[in-house]
């Protein structure tokens, strides 16, 4: 957690609500920059995970069971409420700060938002899946239902 801090801690914009967004859904990356408004509730606390980009097209998200619906953390309700402040013409949650645009891909997101924030805070690097491994393995740490957590991130078994 302190390094999920000194890495929120130097972040802002839609980058910071990205990365916290990211930590408290354990979404796949592109999943994560693949969200569509119309498929959050705010109201509900909910999003409806359907497609991600993949090189610079929009494909469904990376699950036998196609889409899937996800109950937001409260860390995860406030990125996205956050988010809603800086919201811009895009159809898509998350964006590009350079562009005001949806990102292409994870790739560049990894390039100009994840690495930077490991360099800048300087705790050891891991790569940007590491943010649905660590939800992940919160939630079992909490001792939360493992059904309940492979249906939280899209896997049918």
């Amino acid at each position: 957690m302190s390094e999920i801090d000194a890495i929120l801690g130097q972040l802002e914009g839609s980058s910071k609500n990205a990365i916290q967004f990211g930590f408290w859904t354990g979404l796949r990356t592109s999943e994560l920059l693949g969200l569509r408004w119309e498929n959050v509730s705010l109201e509900e606390g909910t999003a409806v995970i359907k497609e991600a980009p993949v090189h610079g097209k929009m494909k469904q998200a990376k699950t036998k069971a196609g889409e899937y619906k996800i109950t937001l953390h409260e860390e995860a309700l406030f990125a996205a409420k956050a988010q809603l402040a800086i919201r811009t013409e895009s159809p898509f949650v998350f964006h590009d700060p350079k562009s005001l645009k949806q990102w292409a891909s994870d790739q560049p997101f990894w390039k100009r938002v994840w690495i930077p924030a490991f360099i800048s805070v300087k705790v050891k690097y891991h790569e940007c899946y590491q943010m649905r491994h660590t939800f992940a393995s919160r939630i079992l740490s909490d001792n939360r239902n493992p059904v309940w957590l492979a249906s939280h991130m899209g896997h049918t078994d």
